[in-house]
């Protein structure tokens, strides 16, 4: 890593090891997928289920890196901000998508739509701040 790095050694191994686990999640989501569409189901085109892939997989490395207070280095202070505007985004992802289903449906042609697609982006990343905060909420009750 980077000499001026933001991260202490515990945390680099940390990331480290946290990274090749979502490797592998993402290789079982993709394993996963594949044998759903083998037995005919298709529930996403190819750039769809790559997306919500990496985004799942994403959303997994973060919750274990927050957990072991590696995500946002030795000064979380500086990663608020992102991680406020990350919350708003998702509670906006969340609103648009739930707005639009109704209309849309989850579902079309076996596809995910628009919305669910929108929705489920929203909900994973609302996962990855809200961890975030309750683990801020803890460390301050413990000081």
């Amino acid at each position: 890593m980077n000499k001026n790095s933001n991260f202490d050694e515990r945390q680099k191994q940390i990331r480290g090891s946290v990274f090749q686990t979502g490797y592998v999640f993402l290789a079982l989501f993709f394993l996963v997928d594949a044998m759903v569409k083998q037995s005919g189901h298709v529930w996403a085109d190819y750039a769809d289920m790559a997306m919500i892939g990496i985004m799942a997989s994403v959303t997994f490395c973060s919750i274990i890196l927050i957990i072991k207070n590696s995500y946002a280095g030795t000064s979380p202070a500086k990663w608020q901000l992102l991680v406020f505007l990350i919350t708003v985004a998702s509670v906006l992802s969340i609103v648009f998508g739930a707005n639009d289903l109704p209309q849309y449906g989850y579902l079309t042609d076996g596809h995910i739509t628009d919305a669910s697609r929108t929705l489920i982006i929203g909900l994973l990343l609302f996962i990855i701040a809200a961890v975030y905060w309750i683990k801020q909420a803890v460390a301050k009750l413990t000081e």
